[in-house]
């Protein structure tokens, strides 16, 4: 379980530092944005695949098998490219540099806090809600070795034909998929290494939001400002809520999109990023919540960050009406 955990932490730097270096700004790059970057790379290859894999009625083992070499692939390739691109190696070199600065005491009070809602997902047991099916569909998948099409309160075969859409939201697929090659349980995986790994993407993308926002006061604000935000974003108050979906069912499609997917496609807009990465953003919605979920919520965030234009446009020109 801990090679497992420290693979999913690990992996994720290494394709992202490599399309950062390619379409981002390379040496000067954070932590954050690489392992964020890398999970949403990993993410839309991964949801390409299983989309194709469940529209041909691939089986379940030898659609591990082929995801896995896929995977082993790429991380071969990018380690071939930190030898041979001088970027690439700016980029990951700029990325330890960041780890190496001096920690305020500030954010070490943040990653205190961090832990210990961390520690929550281990001394307390998980409720099962009855709307989610991801750890039915886990074991249905295990059971079946059918990517699709089994319904997971029969365990019985079911009719997909017609109905592409419901085909593409698999995120169960690639949970199936970690505990094939892992030997977790299920259980074990989704109650005890995705809660930690989401919980920490969470904590990285509101560490992106204070390097937006704060700009120049972020070393001295940046500490106290993320441990408000993770105390915030962690809380317990409000039933079914994002908050609530963190501590409770981190591993469902609707947390990690609500929590993660969501601020990054507000940070891509307002930071102007390469168009790669709405993209990639968009692709992995698809894959988790579905074609019209994703794409409603796009268009939404899109008329958000628009009006968020228009406001500081209105502000500017109040400030200065001769201009």
């Amino acid at each position: 379980m801990i090679v497992l955990f420290c693979i999913l932490l690990l992996y994720p730097l290494l394709p992202g530092g490599l399309l950062l270096s390619c379409t981002g700004k390379g040496k000067k790059e954070t932590v954050s944005r690489i392992f964020l970057y890398g999970c949403l790379l990993c993410g839309g290859l991964f949801s390409v695949m299983a989309f194709f894999g469940v529209r041909k009625g691939v089986d379940f083992s030898v659609f591990s098998k082929i995801v896995l070499l896929v995977f082993l692939g790429l991380a071969a390739g990018c380690a071939l490219c930190i030898w041979r691109m001088k970027k690439y190696r700016e980029c990951m070199a700029g990325m330890l540099r960041d780890l190496k600065r001096k920690p305020d005491w500030r954010m070490a009070v943040c990653v205190l806090a961090f832990l210990l809602v961390g520690a929550l997902y281990v001394v307390r047991p998980f409720p099962m809600e009855a709307e989610f099916s991801a750890p039915d569909r886990v074991v249905t998948i295990l059971d079946t070795g059918m990517l699709n099409g089994v319904n997971v309160m029969t365990a019985e075969a079911a009719q997909w034909e017609g109905n592409w859409k419901a085909q593409i939201c698999n995120l169960p697929v690639f949970y199936a998929c970690l505990c094939d090659w892992s030997g977790l349980s299920p259980a074990k995986l989704l109650f005890s290494v995705i809660p930690f790994v989401v919980l920490f993407s969470a904590f990285l993308v509101i560490s992106l939001f204070a390097d937006l926002f704060l700009g120049e006061e972020k070393e001295k604000n940046a500490g106290a400002w993320l441990l408000f935000a993770v105390i915030t974003l962690c809380g317990n108050a409000a039933y079914m809520n994002t908050s609530y979906g963190l501590l409770h069912f981190p591993y469902e499609a609707k947390t990690i999109f609500s929590c993660i997917l969501l601020p990054l496609l507000f940070l891509a807009l307002k930071r102007k990023e390469n168009i790669v990465w709405p993209l990639l953003i968009f692709v992995n919605g698809v894959f988790l919540v579905g074609v019209s979920a994703a794409g409603m919520i796009a268009v939404f965030m899109l008329l958000v960050y628009g009006l968020s234009v228009l406001v500081s446009f209105l502000a500017e020109r109040r400030g200065n009406p001769w201009k």
